[in-house]
């Protein structure tokens, strides 16, 4: 029980950490959407929010599924499946990296 709630915690903290450092990185780099039209924001907003909480979330699964604890050993034992969801998990996050990051013209 600790285990799981120290990786949810933890994951939070790093998070919040996280996100306004790859919230800076987006404006320098340009990856925002622009405001238009069909938009409701009124500013430019960073496209690449998601990947703090990504990359926080695996930062610390990845090392509790390795613990010599009751945690890390059941995991073990389906650790093909958890391979599978990490993994299916991490391709979701890249298409949809690649769809917020280009535009797209309409009816393509």
């Amino acid at each position: 029980m600790n285990t799981y709630l120290i990786v949810y915690l933890g994951s939070t903290l790093l998070a919040l950490v996280t996100t306004p450092i790859v919230i800076r990185i987006a404006r320098r780099l340009d990856i925002v959407d622009t405001p238009d039209v069909r938009k409701v924001h009124s500013k430019p907003v960073p496209r690449i929010g998601g990947v703090a909480i990504f990359v926080s979330m695996m930062a610390l699964i990845i090392p509790a599924l390795l613990l010599p604890n009751v945690i890390g050993q059941s995991f073990r034992l389906i650790r093909l499946k958890i391979i599978t969801l990490l993994c299916a998990g991490g391709f979701v996050f890249l298409v949809g990296r690649k769809a917020k990051t280009f535009s797209y013209p309409l009816g393509a």
